[in-house]
């Protein structure tokens, strides 16, 4: 079995990968609990359900998410 560390799976594309609620909080600098509760606002992309206790979110959901952040913020 090969076990990739957290850092190679952050320095990987967005494109084309399932994301765990750890890879998405590191990669938008936000706490796991931030993303459930922005989620549930609708202010945040959701999640694919794999099972009754799994979640993951789409890499291109999130870079959409963080370019649209980032373009906001230039607005003002």
């Amino acid at each position: 079995m090969n076990h990739y560390t957290l850092e190679y799976k952050l320095s990987l594309p967005m494109q084309n990968r399932l994301l765990t609620a750890k890879e998405v909080s590191l990669r938008i600098g936000k706490s796991v609990g931030w993303i459930y509760k922005y989620e549930k606002l609708s202010q945040f992309p959701s999640p694919i359900k794999i099972n009754s206790r799994n979640v993951l979110w789409q890499g291109e959901e999130i870079e959409t998410w963080i370019s649209n952040l980032n373009q906001n913020k230039r607005a003002f």
